[in-house]
This record gives C-alpha cells, sequence and structure tokens, in this order.
C-alpha cells in the first residue's frame, strides 16, 4: 500500500507533472520526488511513470479530488 504523500506523487505523475514541478511541492524536492517514484514503481510492479499513471487512472485514483494538476 503507498503511504499518503506517494499516493499524492503518483497522482500529480499521472497529471503529468515533471519531478522538477512536483519537486516544488512544500516538502518535496526533485531527487525526494526520484525517490518516492522509484519506491512506488517497485510497489507497483511498473518501470516508467505512463505504467504508473495508467495504473492511477484505472484504480480510479484520478476520479477524486486530488492535489492539484
Amino acid at each position: 500500500m503507498l503511504t499518503d504523500r506517494e499516493t499524492d506523487v503518483l497522482l500529480l505523475i499521472a497529471r503529468g507533472r515533471s519531478n522538477a514541478e512536483i519537486g516544488a511541492e512544500p516538502g518535496l524536492s526533485a531527487p525526494a520526488v526520484m525517490s518516492r517514484a522509484k519506491r512506488i514503481f517497485a510497489h507497483l510492479g511498473v518501470t516508467n511513470r505512463v505504467q504508473a499513471a495508467l495504473h492511477a487512472h484505472r484504480a480510479g485514483l484520478l476520479d477524486h479530488d486530488g492535489p492539484a494538476p
């Protein structure tokens, strides 16, 4: 299961935000985003951002109010 922060990062990845853009969020840096993304990919069993975004979409994560695009 993803942490709340990992879910936030996954949603931003799924919305097409870059590591630098996500890293501009309070409490995150681009290197921290890269580290979280790797953990997210491993947990989901995916190898890239597109696959992670598809997973988020299929899981219905994009259908609720999450972080702003």
